[in-house]
């Protein structure tokens, strides 16, 4: 867009720049949005190379929208229906400031981030139905108590979730029910999993080192090429967990069981 001021500090003034925006199809480049509470809700935008600092997202919903190489700083999310919107190579984690944004009770579904840095940010009570993360950075993140869940109606629910080649080292997963999940070549070193459901969850090439694992439901999981010296299995239901040969011997041993070759 031309013309377009270089940093916008006002509510009024950033829902003009939205409302021009979706009537011209136009995308917003090069904004910087400082301190204010965005009431305007959007939809159908793109947001390229924009700054977001001390931002609280009070709007009712941001649908469909792209945000690319966007930077959010000290940003709330909280209570918001973030639904089928995209993230690429954007920045939730400030290192300098040790700032993180936060998404507490938001409804991310069906949303994806490809390639950002979710650092210590709180997703804690969100829903993430048929949300995907890719090759994002999530050290610390904290996903309490958040779900995968959709219910359909009655007692019918539908789970879907994904994480593929993310680093949740030190996440916070207690109280979760990520039924279902598909984590696929992630690092969950030193996370929390303390009443964690990942009842049919695939668990594909993932490294379970040092972390806590109290009340974990695992039943019916894959667990295929992730190594279990991670978990205690005789505290644990391994009814119906898939794993591969080369994991039996040290699944055994964890109840005392010498295998030693024919």
């Amino acid at each position: 867009m031309n013309e377009m001021p270089d940093k916008i500090s006002d509510s009024d003034v950033s829902r003009n720049l939205v409302n021009n925006a979706e009537e011209n199809s136009a995308h917003i480049d090069n904004v910087s949005f400082e301190n204010f509470d965005w009431t305007q809700n959007i939809e159908d935008l793109t947001f390229e190379q924009c700054r977001f600092t001390d931002i609280s997202f009070k709007c009712n919903k941001i649908l469909s929208t792209q945000f690319e190489s966007c930077v959010f700083i000290n940003c709330k999310f909280n209570n918001l229906k973030l639904s089928e919107s995209i993230f690429k190579q954007c920045q939730f984690y400030d290192s300098d400031s040790e700032a993180a944004c936060s998404f507490i009770y938001c409804d991310l579904g069906a949303s994806e981030f490809h390639h950002c840095d979710l650092s210590m940010c709180n997703l804690s009570r969100s829903s993430i139905y048929r949300t995907e993360f890719h090759h994002c950075q999530t050290q610390g993140i904290d996903l309490s108590h958040c779900s995968s869940e959709s219910n359909i109606g009655g007692r019918v629910s539908l789970y879907s979730a994904k994480f593929l080649d993310c680093n949740l080292s030190y996440a916070d997963l207690s109280g979760a029910d990520l039924n279902s999940t598909e984590f696929v070549d992630c690092r969950l070193s030193h996370a929390l999993l303390n009443r964690t459901v990942l009842e049919d969850a695939s668990l594909v090439d993932c490294d379970f080192h040092n972390i806590e694992a109290e009340g974990l439901v695992i039943t019916g999981a894959d667990l295929r090429g992730t190594p279990l010296t991670g978990l205690d299995v005789r505290l644990i239901d391994m009814k119906g967990v898939t794993i591969d040969q080369n994991q039996q011997s040290a699944l055994l041993a964890t109840l005392g069981i010498l295998v030693v070759p024919s």
